[in-house]
């Protein structure tokens, strides 16, 4: 999997959508022309060139709305659908398995950690992502599904869901919807005509009613267009998906274990909405007989087959006999018990945490060169494994994740879980290598966050010596509880994290990456500046000086380097930045 390739892909897809559905309303619009001229009877230019105008204004007014509607990102189709929001505090062991596998994931392909849902009163297997990109997404799953899954079956939903995250079919799924909403808008204008005649007599009734009946035929036009493009890219996507889950999990027996139990016990979700974001979801969730170019999913015995090879027939039939017998009874204790084997962190002495790293370490390849000093995983990668990682996670990455989690202090897990302990602890990260003459205690108290500077003087000796590589993944971790207050609350936080970082008159790179992760989590206003393009790098030599300028810098080089690295990418005559010049909003 190429991560880049792979969103270059779903744009051009999304480009694709944007053509086919604008001869979809084409088609609509001529066909409500056709319908007006022969209502009343006029064929001239300027009525044929008005109503075109207030069809396709309906249309695309509708879907305008619907995605505006969605704006929030994930967390908006998730709440739209019912869904809870399942807070690290939780209790319920089932639902901590379930954060535990989302976090695993996030970390291990360098993403945020999205929101998590449970649909509670949905009882089918199923589970959907839905967002405009990572820093907004969210995965639901079914009561269903978290029920009835295994916690490798769950790494193989979870490691699909990722996919669609990564490969930004997210953003396409709810464009999708709001297009869709669209071509519905002309036959809900039939049935506003049809009360409209209730209330008529005689021939205006009358031609009210054709009016409106004519509308509502219409209406399926654009529907029948803009389902067959839906379904014909979410059919592609789940493979994708389902290809992605097996090399995340490095075990084709998760996802393919998962879909034989939706296939034998239903993915069918009873939701009102379940409709307008049926594609989205891992299997077919409507009750349906339509197949072949209608089709949102590919059928699960070929989803199953491509997974599982030879074998995949005999286990899906396997399946199906135990599922029947079972007629309804709960499955047996020996399987429930497996289920519960839940990665629940117990209290752990730090004098483990350098076992904890050192499993961690061990859980990269040999090409990644790990080497344990003083109880820490050092990990030597270069430049290009780096970026052929970002949003690519295997196997390798995911177990590290895993060991890194569990390597977590019992007090940094439990603070994770509410809101003073995830600010308490961003605060002890910051404190950690401020200069004294900061006065952080100073500033957290007159700021009201007493609480949270409580919890942080508890932690911060956590964060010193040996424990450094923790911090960004536990940012990461922090995230999902910050984002969860008001807006206002967030923002009034962030503010607070900048007036921290600047109280020492300097910026670490470690300052800067928090500041930017934590800006970019608080700040939940859609951004949709128009994306400059550009033939060479010469217009932007300004500005990768200023980026190069800071990582040399950072590395204690000099000149040579910089020059160097400019003449590399023929962007000479740039000069190498003072630290003094370099400001962090601009690198930004």
């Amino acid at each position: 999997m190429d991560f880049f390739a792979h969103q270059d892909a779903a744009r051009k897809a999304s480009r694709r959508l944007t053509i086919l559905f604008a001869l979809a309303v084409v088609g609509v619009v001529i066909a409500v022309d056709l319908v007006v001229c022969i209502a009343v009877g006029d064929r001239s230019l300027p009525l044929i060139a008005s109503i075109s105008l207030i069809t396709a204004l309906v249309i695309l007014g509708g879907s305008g709305v619907k995605i505006a509607m969605l704006r929030a990102g994930g967390s908006a189709v998730a709440e739209m659908m019912g869904g809870r929001r399942i807070l690290q505090s939780t209790t319920d062991l089932q639902e901590k398995q379930l954060l535990n596998v989302v976090e695993e994931m996030a970390i291990a392909s360098g993403v945020p950690v999205p929101a998590v849902f449970v649909m509670e009163h949905e009882s089918g297997v199923n589970a959907f992502a839905a967002g405009y990109s990572p820093n907004d997404a969210a995965i639901a799953v079914t009561f269903g599904l978290l029920e009835s899954m295994k916690r490798e079956e769950l790494q193989g939903v979870i490691g699909h869901e990722f996919s669609h995250v990564l490969n930004g079919d997210m953003r396409l799924n709810l464009r999708m919807l709001g297009l869709l909403f669209g071509t519905e808008m002309v036959g809900q204008g039939g049935r506003v005509f049809f009360h409209i005649a209730r209330g008529s007599d005689g021939r205006a009734a009358l031609a009210l009613f054709a009016f409106g009946g004519a509308l509502m035929a219409i209406g399926p036009i654009g529907l029948f267009a803009a389902n067959m493009i839906r379904a014909a890219v979410s059919r592609q996507r789940e493979y994708l998906a389902d290809a992605s889950a097996v090399q995340f999990t490095r075990n084709p027996d998760g996802i393919g274990s998962a879909l034989i139990r939706i296939a034998t016990e239903s993915g069918i979700v009873d939701h009102p909405a379940t409709a307008e974001v049926s594609h989205m979801f891992i299997a077919a969730a409507l009750e349906s007989r339509i197949s072949g170019l209608f089709a949102t999913h590919p059928p699960l015995e070929d989803r199953i087959g491509r997974v599982l090879g030879p074998s995949a027939k005999e286990r899906l039939r396997q399946a199906a006999e135990a599922y029947e017998r079972a007629d309804g009874e709960s499955e047996d204790d020996s399987a429930n018990s497996q289920d519960a084997e839940l990665p629940v962190t117990p209290a752990r002495p730090l004098r483990q945490h350098a076992a904890m790293a050192a499993m961690a370490a061990q859980a990269l390849p040999p090409r990644a060169a790990p080497a344990i000093s003083g109880g820490a995983a050092t990990v030597v990668v270069g430049a290009d494994q780096v970026v052929s990682s970002i949003g690519n996670p295997e196997a390798y990455h995911v177990d590290y994740a895993k060991a890194l989690i569990a390597s977590f202090p019992e007090s940094i897990r439990a603070g994770l879980g509410h809101l003073d302990g995830a600010k308490g602890i961003i605060i002890a990260l910051l404190a950690t290598d401020a200069k004294p003459e900061a006065n952080i205690g100073a500033i957290v108290s007159a700021a009201g966050e007493s609480a949270a500077l409580a919890f942080a003087r508890t932690v911060i000796g956590t964060f010193r010596g040996q424990n450094q590589h923790l911090r960004l993944p536990i940012v990461s971790l922090a995230l999902p509880t910050l984002r969860a207050v008001p807006r206002e609350n967030r923002l009034r936080f962030a503010g607070l994290v900048r007036q921290i970082i600047a109280a020492d008159g300097r910026i670490t790179p470690f300052d800067f990456a928090l500041s930017v992760m934590l800006t970019r989590a608080m700040d939940d206003t859609p951004h949709r500046g128009k994306m400059a393009k550009y033939m060479s790098l010469t217009p932007l030599r300004d500005d990768i000086a200023k980026v190069l300028s800071l990582f040399v810098r950072i590395a204690s080089e000099g000149s040579v380097l910089f020059d160097k690295l400019m003449k590399d990418i023929e962007l000479e005559g740039a000069t190498l930045l003072a630290p003094s010049a370099i400001k962090m909003d601009e690198v930004e």
